[in-house]
């Protein structure tokens, strides 16, 4: 047969002229071969969906996991409170928590705030110094109380997570009290101005 190349007529079998490959070689082939590029591209991207969703499992497991832990304290954050560059020791008083699974209220009004933070030594402090506030996680409202003795307190204002020493000698006991999402807590530390 003219017009055909050679390797299409040794399809034939037994002198018949029944066509393996059929009248038209090229078509034929060329679907068989594009129908095989096909199959190995559909395979290929099966393989990066396949990835892709097993990557995208393991972001959501890894963010739920962040989440729950984040969540799941049965405390309120840790507070760190700094005055040129030295810790102050900070007291947990009463809060009221709802983690993940649970919720849960601790109350330390076993004592009055001067005696709770009569629990460290004071931290001493020089006069007008900036006091920093850094909780583990940020509030969405902060109140902070200046006790002169046990019966006289004061608001005192935070300004950029820092509150003010005040300018005259003594001992003072500060009452944090904190709110989140999650509920809320208090909080006590003490200072003597020298």
């Amino acid at each position: 047969m003219a017009g055909r190349p050679k390797w299409c007529d040794e399809g034939r079998r037994n002198g018949s002229d029944k066509d393996l490959v059929g009248s038209d070689g090229f078509i034929i082939v060329t679907f068989i071969f594009a129908r095989r590029l096909i199959s190995k591209r559909h395979i290929e991207v099966a393989v990066a969906m396949k990835k892709f969703f097993v990557i995208l499992m393991i972001a959501g497991v890894c963010s739920f996991g962040t989440y729950f832990f984040v969540t799941a304290s049965s405390k309120p954050p840790v507070l760190d409170i700094s005055t040129a560059g030295q810790k102050i020791p900070v007291i947990q008083g009463s809060y009221c928590w709802k983690a993940f699974f649970s919720a849960k209220c601790v109350d330390w009004a076993y004592a009055p705030l001067w005696k709770i933070g009569g629990v460290h030594e004071p931290a001493k402090v020089e006069p007008h110094s900036e006091i920093e506030i850094d909780f583990e996680k940020e509030p969405v409202s902060l109140t902070v109380e200046q006790w002169i003795n046990e019966g006289k307190a004061k608001n005192i204002k935070v300004k950029n997570k820092k509150i003010t020493a005040p300018s005259e000698s003594g001992v003072y006991v500060y009452h944090l009290m904190a709110n989140w999402k999650q509920e809320d807590g208090n909080y006590v530390f003490r200072i003597k101005v020298k």
